[in-house]
C-alpha cells in the first residue's frame, strides 16, 4: 500500500523541488535525497512524520514512516516494532526487561522503567467508605534531554 507522502526539500541540486514545494513522490525517497522531510497530504508539519496538533500516530502509520526511512517492506518495519514494543507474554524486548524488574535507557530518547506504589486507604466516592488499595507496580518512561529541549522547540 503507498501512502500518500509528500516531500519537502530544497538545495543546490537545479532539478530538486525548492524549499516549499512539495509533490508526490515514489519509494523508497532516502536513496535520491539524503536529507528529507516527510508530512502527510493536506497537514502542516515540521521535520519528520509528524500531525496537526492533537492526532495519534498508530502502530501502522509508525511502520509505514520506518519503512520509508530505514528502506524496509512495511510487513518487516511492523515485524521490528512488534519485536519491540509487543507487551505479550514471551515477547516484546521493553516489556520483558521491565517485567524482570529492570529499565531501557534509550541514550537521548528516554528511560522506560517500572516503580512501586505504596499500598494505601482511598474514599469511596459513591458511599464515602474507607477501602484499602494494594501496592502495585507500574511502567513509567521518563524523556531524554534532547528529547524535552526538542518538544519544547529549543
Amino acid at each position: 500500500e503507498r501512502l500518500p507522502y509528500k516531500q519537502e526539500v530544497g538545495g543546490s541540486n537545479p532539478s530538486a523541488p525548492m524549499a516549499g514545494d512539495a509533490r508526490e513522490v515514489p519509494q523508497p525517497l532516502h536513496s535520491m535525497y539524503p536529507v528529507l522531510s516527510f508530512r502527510r497530504m493536506g497537514q502542516s508539519g515540521g521535520v519528520g512524520y509528524t500531525h496537526n496538533a492533537g492526532d495519534v500516530m498508530n502502530k501502522k502509520e509508525m511502520a509505514a514512516a520506518l519503512a520509508q526511512q530505514a528502506d524496509l517492506s512495511q510487513a518487516k518495519a511492523a515485524d521490528v516494532l512488534n519485536c519491540i514494543f509487543d507487551t505479550g507474554a514471551g515477547s516484546g524486548i521493553i516489556a520483558g526487561e521491565l517485567d524482570a524488574g529492570g529499565k531501557v535507557t534509550v541514550p537521548g530518547f528516554g528511560t522506560f522503567g517500572v516503580k512501586m506504589r505504596a499500598a494505601r486507604t482511598g474514599t469511596n466516592p459513591a458511599t464515602g467508605e474507607k477501602i484499602a488499595i494494594a501496592a502495585k507496580r507500574y511502567a513509567f518512561f521518563k524523556p531524554g534531554k534532547p528529547l524535552r529541549d526538542r518538544v519544547a522547540g529549543g
